[in-house]
């Protein structure tokens, strides 16, 4: 729509439809492989650790479970660097970093100046 509205504007009258088709379906093209391109460099920084977010986990048992299970995948940028609850849990795979009510005891340690 940009597109055709400078030409609207500059008085360029004398465009074809196959331009405008040809424009779509280059730009549309562009697009996606520039999108293709960064998800891929992406990945590759993951892979050797860069550009991951830390988090921690907290919540109902249920949703905290299911939070640190599949957020901890670095494929989607996200690092799982502990979980709060009231008592530790077990066999969850990530690190207890204390309860509610006192959550910079253990927390505190981790943090980065």
């Amino acid at each position: 729509m940009i597109f055709i509205g400078a030409l609207y504007l500059l008085h360029l009258d004398d465009y074809s439809a196959l331009l405008l088709a040809l424009f779509y379906i280059l730009s549309t093209a562009a697009v996606v492989f520039e999108r293709m391109v960064l998800r891929w460099v992406d990945r590759a920084r993951r892979r050797k650790g860069l550009g991951l977010r830390h988090i921690s986990c907290g919540g109902r048992r249920q949703i905290r479970h299911s939070i640190c299970v599949r957020w901890s995948i670095t494929y989607y940028g996200f690092v799982v660097d502990g979980y709060l609850a009231k008592v530790e849990e077990p066999g969850l795979g990530v690190k207890f970093l204390g309860g509610y009510d006192n959550p910079g005891r253990q927390a505190g340690r981790n943090r980065r100046g």
